[in-house]
């Protein structure tokens, strides 16, 4: 019976110690910042100042290298998903990048295999991201269910 496939579920899983290493870094960083310019103000241009200036910008540097990735085959095809903190989500399948998400807290992202086994299943990744944790969803729609939407991938 075409169209009443369920999409087979790959991943479903959440991510705690890197969103919250993120989080805690970007907070940190901010608060440090904040005490430098309350040292410029007291203190003018003072070494302490400075340092405080570099420490936060560093500390908010490092929070945005952290980026979140998941993995799965299907198929003998690779499907990476990831989460940046700068540039959003992005899909790649076996290598290719296949899309890019905006940041924010819900977000899908889908993927059309081409080649190979499951030729013509599409690939659907969602993620949610709360302040503490970041969910990841991926799942496929086997070619000929009638479940995968029309447009590009």
């Amino acid at each position: 019976m075409e169209g009443t496939s369920k999409p087979l579920v790959l991943l479903d899983a959440t991510e705690r110690f890197r969103r919250q290493a993120h989080m805690g870094l970007t907070l940190v960083g901010v608060v440090v910042l904040v005490v430098a310019k309350v040292a410029f103000r007291k203190g003018g241009l003072s070494p302490q100042g400075f340092t405080l200036l570099g420490a936060g910008l560093a500390l908010l540097a490092l929070s945005f290298l952290i980026k979140i990735r998941w993995r799965v085959e299907y198929e003998g095809h690779e499907i990476v998903f990831e989460n940046h903190p700068l540039r959003g989500e992005a899909l790649y399948l076996d290598g290719a990048l296949q899309g890019r998400g905006k940041r924010g807290v819900k977000n899908e992202l889908r993927a059309r295999i081409e080649v190979g086994r499951a030729s013509g299943s599409t690939i659907v990744a969602s993620s949610e991201a709360r302040l503490l944790e970041v969910r990841c969803r991926i799942t496929v729609e086997p070619a000929g269910t009638g479940t995968a939407k029309a447009g590009p991938p």
